[in-house]
C-alpha cells in the first residue's frame, strides 16, 4: 500500500523509483520540484502537437503536484475549484470518478488540439468509514477486520459505471484515442490474514488495461482489443506509455524504444527483485546479461 505518487512518477517518467536510494523515497517531492523542467513523456506529447493536461480532483499541493506539473511541461492542470461541475457520491465523499470522467470527455470534445491527458482520481480514497448508505455486503472469516471493505467495494461499483460511460463515449469519439486505466495500489484494511493467503506478490498488483478506439496497428488483431493484467501480463507504471505507443503503432523516441525492450526482459521492478519474461520474480543479480545490459 501506499506509494501513490511514485506510481505517477513511473508512468510518467519511465524512470523506475527503484533507481533512486532508499533514502529518496517520493522522487515527486524530493527531485522533480527542484528542477525548472523535468524530461516525461508529457514533452514527447508537445512535440508531436499534443496539448498537455493535468486532471486531480483535490488540492493542487498534494505530493506537490502544481510544482511538479510545472516541471513536467502541463499546459494546464485542473483541480477541485477548477473543475466543470464536479459532483460527490456519499456522505463526507471526495469528487466522483463520474465527474471526473466528465472532465475528460468535455476537455478531449473541446480542446483544438489532440490531447496527452494524466488524470488521478479521488474517489476512492480513504476514509471510507459511512460513506455510504448502501454498503456491499462482505462475508468471511475474519469479515470483523474489514470494516471498511464493504464501503470500498460499493465505490468501486460506482467507478465501474463511471468507466463503461467514459469507454462508451470514447467509443464515439472521432479522434483516434488511447486509454491506460490503472490503480496505484490496494486499499489499506486487509489484515495479515488475507497477505498470508494470497502472497505479498498478489498483494502489490493492482488490475490495469490499455484499451483504443481504433483496431490495434500493431498486430491488426480483432477491432479495439484490450491488453489487461487479467492475462497474467505484470508490467511496472514505467512501461504504460510505451504499451500506450505501442498499442497505437506510433513511432516512439528512442528513449521509450529501450523502454519497449526493457519490458521485454524485464516487465517489472520493485525494489531489489525484478520480474522477469516469463512472469516470475528473480534477483537482479540472477538476470541475464542482456536484461542487465538494458538496465
Amino acid at each position: 500500500g501506499g506509494g501513490t505518487a511514485n506510481m505517477e512518477f513511473e508512468a510518467l517518467t519511465g524512470m523506475s523509483a527503484s533507481g533512486f536510494p532508499a533514502q529518496l523515497r517520493v522522487p515527486y517531492q524530493m527531485v522533480v520540484p527542484n528542477y525548472a523542467s523535468f524530461p516525461s513523456a508529457v514533452a514527447w506529447a508537445k512535440a508531436t502537437g499534443h496539448r498537455a493536461v493535468a486532471l486531480h480532483p483535490f488540492s493542487t499541493e498534494m505530493y506537490r503536484r502544481r510544482d511538479v506539473y510545472r516541471a513536467f511541461g502541463f499546459d494546464d492542470f485542473l483541480y477541485d475549484r477548477t473543475m466543470h461541475a464536479p459532483t460527490r457520491i456519499g456522505h463526507d465523499a471526495y469528487i466522483s470518478d463520474a465527474s471526473t470522467f466528465g472532465q475528460v470527455e468535455r476537455t478531449l470534445r473541446t480542446e483544438q488540439a489532440p490531447v496527452f491527458m494524466n488524470v488521478v482520481t479521488m474517489q476512492n480514497h480513504m476514509p471510507y468509514a459511512g460513506r455510504y448508505d448502501d454498503p456491499v455486503d462482505v462475508t468471511g472469516p475474519d469479515v470483523h477486520l474489514l470494516p471498511d471493505a464493504g464501503q470500498y467495494v460499493r465505490g468501486l461499483e460506482h467507478t465501474d459505471a463511471a468507466l463503461r460511460d467514459l469507454v462508451g463515449s470514447l467509443r464515439r469519439l472521432d479522434e483516434p484515442t488511447v486509454l491506460v486505466f490503472y490503480g496505484d495500489h490496494l486499499p489499506g484494511f486487509y489484515p495479515r490474514s488475507v497477505y498470508d493467503e494470497n502472497g505479498e506478490a498478489a498483494m502489490h498488483r493492482t488490475p490495469f488495461f490499455v484499451w483504443a478506439n481504433f483496431p490495434d496497428r500493431a498486430h491488426t488483431a480483432d477491432p479495439a482489443p484490450a491488453l489487461t493484467s487479467k492475462a497474467g501480463t505484470v508490467v511496472s507504471p514505467t512501461h504504460f506509455v510505451d504499451l500506450a505507443a505501442e498499442r497505437a503503432g506510433a513511432a516512439v523516441t528512442p528513449y521509450y524504444a529501450l523502454l519497449t525492450e526493457l519490458r521485454r526482459q524485464v516487465p517489472a521492478l520493485e525494489g531489489r527483485t525484478a520480474v522477469g519474461p516469463d512472469g516470475t520474480p528473480v534477483s537482479r543479480g540472477h538476470l541475464s546479461h542482456r536484461a542487465r545490459r538494458l538496465l
